[in-house]
């Protein structure tokens, strides 16, 4: 899969770790430049899950999202015409 990151979400992203700091744990939180990535994909990620993404100040607790396996998995079976 190929995904084409907008340099609109890029400087986005950016401007918001400008002021805020993604990283609060005890090591390995990284720097500017690795919390960008790390917020691109987090963003990428739940628009491919059709999840929205709402930029908070400060921390955000160290979780991305939360997925209820439940639904895919039954969605899976109806795809599959099992149910």
């Amino acid at each position: 899969m190929t995904l084409n990151v907008p340099k609109e979400l890029k400087l986005k992203c950016w401007d918001y770790l400008q002021n805020n700091n993604m990283g609060n744990r005890h090591s390995a939180n990284g720097n500017k430049e690795n919390q960008l990535v790390g917020l691109v994909g987090e963003i990428l990620t739940k628009q491919i899950f059709n999840i929205e993404h709402k930029f908070i100040n400060g921390f955000d607790g160290g979780f991305d999202f939360f997925i209820d396996l439940r639904y895919y998995f039954f969605f899976f079976l109806i795809m599959m015409n099992v149910m």
